[in-house]
């Protein structure tokens, strides 16, 4: 009887060891995952949902933690204190390394960071109302502008959208009143009500509701492939399409996940096969589906690449854009 009891209790004790991870193994503590913007937004909660699944999945939670100020650039200034353990990862977006150091005099680099995989995607459209404007081509909004400035709306003064439309506009001498709207819905609203003519909106659940019913038009994507069969359109075309060779390699709102640099390789190949996992799972999947969005797992090559090509063209716009104010 002794002998059963011990086996017994043998047979429990190793089983119970057997489903806890052996200590170095990563992760063997909860991981926090830092978004440099607002809870609520799209991306931090793409970020809750990675965040829930993969807790799931792990032996060990994964928190989201919110760090905001300066547009992200106190998260990303911050994070080059955190240890290269792998424990403390962020959220980033391309134009953190392409197009704010550009603007502004930012204390990190890319070189501060390993990137490794990629998170949503988000392209970005250019949009008009033409019950409202009048406004039904690239043609039509160029033509308006030499008549008197347009009235546009972007996120934010020096955002990527507003960058964009100035480097096409100032190409063909024209200027604009630039309009700052709270994201999409803002712009988007702003557009049904005729409050601007022009604007870059986020390519989702809203936007195709309203080029269905006829309240807004899409001119030309920012991507560098064209958008078929979106919202009851063929072709949606691309600002390369429309003459613009320095969007040759396209523009899109895409974000990712990073660690320290110097994150040992085997933690961050973990940590890419753990997220690609979530990727795949059911629930993840659901989650991703009600928010609207693609998720483009690039990995860190491929990470890096579209961060200088975007670095590349944002420089060439800005030159485009300095070539018109000092005329």
């Amino acid at each position: 009887m002794k002998k059963i009891i011990i086996l017994m209790i043998v047979t429990i004790v190793l089983a119970a060891c057997g489903g806890k991870k052996e200590e170095g193994e990563f992760p063997n503590k909860p991981i926090t995952l830092i978004c440099p913007w607002p809870a609520g937004g799209v991306v931090d909660l793409m970020g809750r949902n990675i965040a829930t699944v993969s807790s799931k999945m792990n032996d060990q939670p994964t928190i989201v933690v919110n760090k905001i100020g300066g547009g992200g650039v106190v998260a990303f200034t911050n994070f080059l204190q955190e240890k290269t353990d792998g424990y403390n990862l962020q959220i980033a977006a391309l134009t953190a390394f392409s197009l704010k150091p550009q603007l502004l005099d930012v204390q990190y680099q890319i070189e501060d960071y390993d990137p490794i995989i990629g998170m949503q995607k988000v392209e970005l459209i250019l949009f008009t109302n033409p019950d409202r404007s009048g406004l039904n081509s690239w043609e039509d909004v160029i033509t308006r502008g030499k008549e008197g400035k347009l009235i546009v709306g972007n996120s934010g003064t020096g955002d990527m959208g507003e960058l964009v439309q100035r480097a096409m506009l100032n190409t063909h001498g024209v200027d604009f009143d630039n309009v700052v709207f709270d994201g999409t819905i803002g712009i988007v609203n702003a557009l049904v009500g005729g409050q601007i003519e022009f604007g870059v909106a986020f390519k989702g659940q809203m936007t195709e509701d309203h080029i269905v019913n006829g309240t807004i038009k899409p001119i030309a994507t920012l991507s560098a492939n064209g958008i078929e069969n979106y919202a009851g359109i063929d072709y949606i075309p691309t600002v390369n399409e429309l003459g613009f060779d320095f969007m040759k390699t396209g523009i899109q709102s895409q974000y990712f996940i990073a660690a320290r640099k110097g994150t040992p390789q085997d933690i961050q190949d973990k940590v890419f096969e753990d997220i690609n996992e979530v990727y795949g799972n059911s629930e993840f999947e659901q989650l991703r589906s009600n928010l609207g969005y693609e998720m483009s797992p690039l990995n860190k090559e491929e990470i890096l690449e579209a961060i200088q090509n975007e670095y590349t063209t944002v420089q060439t716009m800005m030159k485009i854009i300095e070539n018109f104010q000092n005329k």
